[in-house]
């Protein structure tokens, strides 16, 4: 029995900015249908109007017109007859070619319109609706391809029930999810982790299991992302031991050594600050069994030493992270975590070696500059021609560098650095804020190693 839908009431225009976005999309895809024409025009005054010449939007083309009905309640029937009527030549080859522009836009309705309605372009069109979480149009799709008696099969119902989810409406994904599994077998072996991940977001760990039991019946071996898919459920439903038994027997099989699958593990301990069992993990059961940590694995092991303050263990992990990839994509969050600890320690030493770590991966910028320099503010110590290294490296002095120069600038004029300020033409009733400003332009100047605390 299908799962019982609502009746739904027409809904009103799409919002602007929904549809500013597809016409975006739409535009690409219009200036290259708009550069042939699609078919022969006959010499009888054309009832639709044409686009001139000097308008620099180039020809009318049946093309063009489908692909700038930007509005779903616009028909592509309508359009294509008065292409017809029009003494234009409509061709197959051009419509299948429309129709893959219109699909790639993710404008389903108006694909559908001139081409055989097929159950993978409705799911097409369910994905679309389950990505923006739009419940009222996919329940709208649903009953359109019943309306045409399609065959719905598991697909459609998983993304049914993904939407039905994402809405809280859980008796209706349990009625989709339960037809779902009706139309499961060993043909469509992707649909059970897809049914292990919605049993998930129900919160049916008795199903979960039911579903594995099957899968292990079924199949004579099951694959690493089956067992990440089951192992990464499990401890989404706060069942660690059980995801830890279903890790061992992954062991037990599995000859690919992928360290995506014990990475679940290991970061369900760090995430539950079991510290001391993530570091008996890494080395017994990953290192110790031929496992190569990959970047997630430092990476966790990171923010584990983070929680409990270790800060030589914090900075060691966080170097491996950053060389265990060829190209390290720059995460924020993690280098102002590590930096704040440096902070709270004053340790200048150890931020000035991350950030040579930091720039050798290709990574240097304003911000990170500053991080540092809030090091060495917390140490009340001052940092090498940090002016000429920073130009050096391509980056500028922002507001919170010179705030951060300003905070502790007046501290250090005395002695030497007070010279090398009077050098620089500082005047008997110079302000204070004019006094910092020549300090700042002193600090950035290749000679100011005398702004080493003394």
């Amino acid at each position: 029995m299908e799962p019982a839908i609502p009746h739904l009431r027409a809904s009103g225009l799409s919002k602007v900015g929904s549809m500013l976005r597809f016409a975006r999309r739409s535009l690409a895809a219009v200036r290259y249908f708009s550069a042939t024409p699609t078919g022969e025009v006959s010499r009888a005054q054309p009832s639709y109007p044409t686009v001139r010449k000097n308008a620099g939007a180039g020809r009318d083309t049946l093309g063009r017109r489908l692909l700038s009905l930007i509005y779903t309640k616009r028909s592509a029937v309508i359009t294509i007859r008065k292409w017809k009527e029009e003494g234009h030549v409509v061709r197959k080859y051009e419509l299948n070619r429309i129709v893959r522009e219109l699909r790639k836009l993710k404008r389903y309705k108006h694909a559908l319109e001139h081409t055989s309605p097929d159950i993978v372009t409705y799911n097409l069109w369910l994905t679309a609706c389950n990505s923006q979480g739009d419940i009222i149009n996919a329940e709208k799709v649903f009953l359109e391809l019943k309306k045409i008696k399609l065959i719905p099969d598991w697909v459609t119902f998983s993304l049914l029930t993904s939407i039905y989810i994402k809405s809280s409406r859980f008796e209706d994904a349990l009625l989709s999810i339960k037809e779902m599994e009706k139309r499961v077998c060993k043909k469509t072996r992707a649909a059970y982790s897809s049914l292990i991940s919605l049993y998930t977001g129900l919160g049916r760990k008795e199903d979960i299991n039911c579903v594995w039991k099957k899968m292990k019946s079924s199949f004579r071996k099951l694959n690493d992302a089956e067992y990440n898919c089951m192992i990464s459920s499990l401890i989404k439903l706060d069942a660690l031991k059980e995801a830890e038994e279903v890790y061992t027997e992954w062991e037990s099989v599995s000859v690919t050594g992928d360290s995506r699958v014990p990475n679940l593990i290991l970061a369900a301990y760090v995430n539950k600050k079991k510290l001391k069992m993530a570091e008996m993990f890494f080395e017994k059961r990953m290192v110790g069994k031929g496992i190569v940590p990959s970047y997630t694995s430092w990476e966790m092991l990171t923010y584990g030493y983070l929680h409990t303050k270790q800060m030589n263990k914090v900075v060691e992990c966080f170097k491996k992270a950053i060389c265990s990839v060829k190209k390290w994509n720059p995460d924020m969050k993690i280098v102002q975590e590590v930096y704040k600890l440096l902070e709270e320690y004053g340790n200048v030493e150890v931020a000035e070696e991350l950030l040579t770590t930091l720039r050798d991966s290709g990574y240097v910028s304003t911000e990170l500059y500053n991080l540092v320099l809030k090091v060495y503010v917390k140490a009340s110590k001052m940092p090498l021609i940090v002016g000429e290294r920073m130009k050096k490296d391509k980056v500028l002095l922002d507001d919170e560098t010179r705030q951060l120069i300003k905070g502790k600038g007046l501290w250090f004029l005395t002695g030497q650095c007070q010279d090398r300020c009077n050098s620089g033409g500082l005047r008997v009733n110079e302000t204070e804020e004019e006094a910092i400003e020549t300090l700042i332009t002193a600090f950035a100047a290749p000679d100011a190693a005398c702004f080493h605390r003394t």
